[in-house]
């Protein structure tokens, strides 16, 4: 045998017997440990809840309530963009109608004339 495998099945036949003890321990261990643990697992999985129900809750209640107080400058920019997206579209109504009536068509897209 192989000097370092010779030093390695004793500490490997330890830690299987540490594992073992260990095991043997904690499987055969007083009832009020396992009772300790599952409170304590319960109280957790309680608290986790609570906190997702909080949460959930929450994002109810942002949604039933719509645009809050924060929203108002941003709603109000973009009413101010739609307002003036609304008037270029009138002056270039406005300039279309004025095509129909003789006015060329590059004035009313805003194109330069190009004389050739």
């Amino acid at each position: 045998m192989n000097i370092s495998v010779q030093n390695f099945l004793p500490k490997l036949w330890r830690i299987k017997r540490l594992v073992a003890e260990t095991w043997r321990a904690f499987l055969y261990a007083p009832i009020r440990y396992w009772k300790a643990t599952l409170l304590f697992f319960a109280v957790l999985l309680v608290a986790l809840l609570l906190i997702d129900a909080i949460i959930f809750w929450q994002l109810v209640l942002t949604f039933d309530q719509g645009y809050t107080g924060s929203d108002e400058a941003e709603l109000k920019l973009e009413r101010e963009s739609l307002e003036a997206a609304l008037m270029l579209l009138e002056r270039r109504h406005q300039r279309f109608d004025e095509a129909k009536n003789g006015v060329s068509v590059e004035n009313v897209f805003g194109s330069p004339n190009v004389s050739p």
